[in-house]
């Protein structure tokens, strides 16, 4: 649900905020009014793009990069608990709310910083069942050689917004708003403990669609779909715990956008490129010209000022 939030004129000369792209800091901004009364909201692109930018030609990759941007600048934090990845607007504290009604996605740690996971891995990874989840295989069964195939690039938030896509198409509730179902969470955990997507899940969606079964929580769903399984998954081994880099590799591209953009004034406090211990390679710094490039060719080419 959309709200009506308050910005302050100190926001249009915050250093944090200058930083930023125009895209971004309208994108900061639009994330006020769809963020709960504590600045939490899931981390959607998809989901963003259409509420913030419903007519604007952006893609979901467009605003993942302008999502990374405010999280590299420090206006937003982005984190996972049990496998959802949420945002916090940061300095939420400046809006003035009237009877705020408590959040129903979860805090941030107060033991550990975020986590911001790599929007782009490596190397490919091996998946089941079509889905690759939290840098990890989905091993609830043997894989099948015929289903496995390379990720690339795909990052988890796409898959969540895959996964619930497909859910919901199952059940039946493809535009039911109810805020229970906002968080695909309870069944992104059944396929992580090895449920199946399309031998457990589907199937039971469907069943309970066909039965006019309707829920307003994925967690009634879940309930569903553990109760009727034919044959519960196969226990397995957790997988070991993955290194979390300090930097992703898309917010050292970010980095060296900002340099170039500045006419290599290097804004951050880290070497800039160039200087002994930079983490800014030659090869990042070759990415971020060449998305430079393109989006200033993309502008002149709509007639937008650079």
């Amino acid at each position: 649900m959309a709200r009506i939030r308050t910005i302050k004129p100190e926001f249009w000369s915050s250093e944090q905020v200058m930083e930023c792209s125009p895209n971004a800091r309208l994108l900061f901004i639009g994330l006020w009014n769809f963020a709960d009364d504590a600045g939490r909201m899931t981390n959607s692109a998809k989901r963003i793009k259409a509420q913030i930018f419903p007519s604007d030609d952006f893609s979901s990759e467009s605003v993942r990069r302008m999502i990374d941007e405010l999280a590299a600048n420090d206006l937003i934090l982005i984190y996972t608990i049990e496998n959802v990845e949420y945002i916090q607007v940061t300095g939420w504290k400046h809006q003035k709310i009237d009877k705020p009604q408590p959040s129903k996605i979860p805090a941030p740690s107060t033991n550990a910083p975020p986590v911001i996971k790599p929007r782009s891995p490596s190397t490919p990874r091996t998946v089941v069942d079509g889905r690759e989840w939290n840098g990890r295989d989905l091993k609830g069964e043997e894989p099948n050689p015929d289903q496995q195939q390379p990720v690339g690039r795909a990052s988890q938030a796409a898959l969540l917004e895959d996964l619930e896509i497909k859910c919901r198409e199952a059940a039946g509730i493809e535009n039911d708003p109810s805020p229970g179902l906002l968080v695909i969470g309870p069944i992104a955990d059944l396929i992580e403990a090895g449920w199946s997507l399309d031998r457990h899940v589907l199937p039971a969606l469907r069943s309970a669609k066909a039965g006019g079964r309707k829920g307003k929580t994925w967690t009634y769903y879940a309930k569903i779909i553990t109760d009727g399984a034919a044959e519960p998954p196969r226990a397995v081994a957790p997988p070991a715990e993955q290194p979390k880099p300090e930097l992703t590799e898309r917010h050292l591209v970010q980095q060296a956008r900002q340099y170039i953009e500045r006419g290599n004034d290097w804004p951050f406090n880290s070497p800039p490129p160039g200087a002994p211990g930079t983490k800014i390679t030659p090869e990042i710094l070759e990415r971020a010209r060449a998305e430079v490039s393109a989006e200033r060719q993309r502008r002149a080419r709509s007639g937008e000022a650079a």
